[in-house]
């Protein structure tokens, strides 16, 4: 019989009661690697004092630590506190390999624990633009390079996202060591539904300025102005809100209205009723809202900044350039107008085919057996 190796995924950043919303595309890969392994999670984050918790959440056995976060010197603070967690952790369920998500500090922490005791590291990066996670930029391409040097398999969420570290960190990164594993979506939440004839436009995710937004609304005014009059819906939160209602305002937009951040169930029930997703980020290293319309049946209208490129094939739905509100307008116009013509059918298959949880955790499934042998 198949003997299940043990991962213990080690995330930067993950969901929690007070951040909800925080790696959730972490959760995501932990929960398709259940299908081929015994998987725990080691939460470590700052916060009011130290705390230890063990139970199961989302279906994964998940340790959360808590640590007092100095007026200086958290990345130190934090690897200190990871390692204490990562002995406690392998006394109590011993791992046969460390998953770490995102270089720093997470990967960081799990590399130097992993090199100690003997385990293997997975290091998966999702984090970009990825000259903004170095930090200080000597001294962070300097803990980057050795992690990644470290990390028995290095994967992306993208390919776009691998040219970034190769740029950045000056090294090569090349297959069977590199590999790309996207972000899974649960087709069985992310389903197809009724669409309404007054369906709205959808955004789904931070509002910053970064996401393109502006440039969306900027985009709506254009459609106005040419008669073709659009709701939008922003599903989501962020420092942007008010400044984007504002502006909403000023171009005389009065169908853009703002949820706040949706629970993953409510959040599925809007996709799977938009008239079309809306991605107009200037840059994104994967883009899993994409994936979650697509799995609902429904069209997507996404930049070229990165990670859509590799989602957004022929026939699935439209790319324009980033900071193109014009051409953003245009692209929206047929599905505002009701006459663009996608598939749902495929839609749906593409997403199924290459990002359901099956998908993705046989990929982890063959990685982890590229590392593990019994």
């Amino acid at each position: 019989m198949d003997v299940r190796p043990r991962v213990l995924v080690v995330p930067s950043w993950y969901p929690s009661e007070h951040e909800p919303v925080a790696g959730v595309f972490v959760r995501a890969q932990a929960q398709a690697a259940i299908g081929c392994a015994d998987v725990a999670v080691l939460h470590v984050a700052a916060g009011p004092g130290d705390r230890w918790t063990e139970r199961v959440d989302d279906g994964l056995l998940t340790y959360r630590v808590s640590y007092r976060r100095p007026p200086r010197g958290d990345f130190a603070a934090y690897c200190l506190a990871a390692w204490r967690a990562l002995r406690r952790v392998e006394a109590r369920w011993r791992p046969d390999l460390l998953h770490a998500h995102v270089t720093l500090p997470a990967g960081f922490a799990a590399a130097v624990y992993g090199a100690l005791r003997g385990l293997p590291l997975v290091l998966t990066e999702h984090a970009g633009p990825y000259a903004a996670l170095l930090r200080t930029r000597r001294a962070g391409r300097l803990l980057a390079r050795w992690t990644v040097a470290r990390a028995a398999r290095l994967v992306t969420v993208s390919g776009a996202l691998r040219q970034q570290m190769e740029a950045e960190l000056g090294i090569a990164l090349q297959p069977p060591r590199w590999q790309r594993v996207p972000v899974p979506v649960d087709t069985a939440r992310f389903r197809p539904g009724r669409v309404p004839d007054d369906a709205p436009l959808l955004y789904a995710g931070a509002l910053l300025r970064a996401k393109g937004l502006y440039d969306l609304l900027d985009a709506l005014a254009l459609l106005r102005r040419h008669g073709l009059p659009a709701r939008l819906l922003l599903a989501g939160d962020g420092p942007e809100r008010a400044p984007l209602a504002t502006h909403a305002a000023v171009l005389g937009l009065t169908d853009v209205s703002c949820t706040g951040w949706l629970p993953q169930a409510e959040l599925a029930e809007r996709m799977a009723t938009c008239a079309c997703l809306v991605l107009p980020s200037h840059g994104e290293t994967f883009g899993s809202v994409l994936v979650e319309a697509m799995a609902c049946g429904r069209p997507v209208v996404a930049t070229r900044c990165g990670g859509p490129e590799e989602i957004v094939r022929p026939g699935l739905g439209v790319l324009v350039p980033p900071r193109a509100p014009q051409a953003l307008a245009a692209a929206l116009a047929p599905f505002v107008a009701g006459v663009a013509r996608i598939d749902p059918a495929a839609l749906r298959a593409a997403a199924e085919r290459d990002y359901s949880l099956a998908a993705v955790g046989a990929r982890l499934g063959a990685l982890y057996g590229e590392i593990v042998a019994y």
